[in-house]
């Protein structure tokens, strides 16, 4: 699913006076000691919510041109006329790359900043609007997602050295529960092949289907080369 489409219900409204207005879909490097601000309508007839970017002061951050940079501090949102605030937990400081989507499938959008990026995959915290208003929303993080809901499912992408592996879970009943597991692993990895001496391959591409927590099916296919 594309963000223009998940952005279906984004609208631009008035920012504080102060506020640098922040495009969701192409997010700066951060100024330090500003505010940036962007606006969500959760769902069609609700009144936008202005979603709050605040960055720490200092200027630890350069890029190779000088440029100073620095991580958000905290997110507050503005919402009628009562404000309130959001953690926001980051390990690697750098463009903040976020996605505006029904994480949930319940009808309202929701967002995720990223908090964390390298050759391994990306983390990100998540913010689901509920109960009327948004809240920090642990699950998805705690799981690694990272992918965008697509035909009600929602994916794990992560990779180590030459493996790698995507994990697809689909919310139901008040949490995500995992469906389908493809990797590219390692002979090796596989304990129950690892002693198997052979030359022909070393490589293998794994397929589980589960349900929830319950392996139903796994296929094993070896690589060869061509």
């Amino acid at each position: 699913m594309k963000l223009s489409a998940i952005l279906l219900f984004a609208t631009v409204a008035v920012l504080f006076a102060d506020d640098i207005p922040l495009d969701p879909e192409k997010p700066p490097l951060l100024k330090p000691s500003s505010v940036y601000a962007f606006n969500i309508t959760p769902r069609e007839g609700i009144d936008p919510v202005t979603i709050r970017l605040h960055i720490e002061a200092g200027e630890h951050y350069k890029t190779a041109e000088g440029t100073v940079y620095a991580p958000i501090e905290k997110l507050s949102v503005r919402q009628g006329d009562s404000e309130y605030d959001l953690e926001y937990d980051y390990v690697d400081v750098g463009v903040p790359n976020m996605d505006i989507a029904d994480f949930d499938g319940d009808g309202f959008l929701d967002f995720r900043i990223i908090t964390a990026w390298g050759t391994c995959g990306s983390w990100y915290c998540y913010y689901r609007f509920q109960e009327g208003k948004y809240q920090r929303w642990t699950e998805p993080e705690e799981l690694g997602l990272n992918g965008i809901p697509e035909n009600g499912y929602i994916a794990s992408y992560g990779r180590s050295g030459p493996e790698s592996s995507a994990v697809f879970y689909q919310y139901k009943d008040g949490r995500f529960r995992k469906r389908r597991v493809e990797s590219i692993l390692l002979k090796e990895s596989l304990p129950e092949l690892k002693d198997w001496k052979t030359e022909e391959f070393v490589v293998l591409s794994v397929t589980e289907e589960w349900d929830d927590n319950r392996l139903i099916r796994r296929i094993v296919e070896p690589q060869y080369e061509q």
